[in-house]
């Protein structure tokens, strides 16, 4: 499961390997009950396959922002982290709804605040529903609202006239016509 250190977009792969690795292990009577005693069953699952990524802080339900997070994994690049919720369904129509439900929950109860608190900034969330041996993960970078809202500020007060021609630039980096049309 390595791919999840990766720092990108990669939820097909994750999708898929998740997929693969239900149908290898688990019999479709496995999780057993009410859907929230699923959800518990996948939750102990996946807690379990990250923890093999060796140096990753794996903290299951852990209070942040407005509520308890499924997991959150502090990564062993100390600016990044994931967070994971999780989502047990009915039938295999109901896997894209239950993964909008998971995303909005992340965004809603602000479940990025633990990780920002702890310095980590690059943080990717993932909404995860399962049905029997099938899964759908969908997957967003999360921006700090904060950073964003100091980036509009300064775009408020941005005065395009105050940029340099193309030609200056070249000028003053001492690059040549012929140069250019190198490239």
């Amino acid at each position: 499961m390595m791919f999840w250190k990766t720092g990108c977009n990669c939820f097909q792969i994750i999708e898929f390997s998740l997929t693969r690795t239900l149908s290898k292990t688990i019999s479709v009577l496995d999780p057993k009950g009410p859907q929230k005693e699923k959800e518990k069953f996948y939750h102990a699952l996946l807690s379990g396959m990250l923890v093999g990524n060796g140096t990753w802080g794996i903290l299951s339900n852990r209070e942040s922002g407005d509520g308890f997070a499924d997991l959150i994994v502090e990564t062993d690049n100390p600016d990044s982290g994931i967070i994971i919720e999780l989502k047990s369904v009915g039938s295999l129509s109901e896997l894209d709804r239950a993964c909008e439900r998971a995303m909005s929950q992340i965004h809603d109860r602000r479940y990025d605040q633990y990780l920002r608190n702890e310095g980590r900034n690059d943080i990717w969330a993932y909404g995860i529903a399962f049905f029997k041996k099938r899964c759908k993960v969908v997957a967003e970078k999360l921006n700090d609202a904060r950073l964003l809202a100091v980036a509009s500020e300064r775009m408020a007060h941005f005065n395009p006239s105050s940029l340099i021609s193309e030609e200056e630039m070249n000028r003053r980096l001492g690059i040549t016509e012929d140069e250019l049309a190198d490239f």
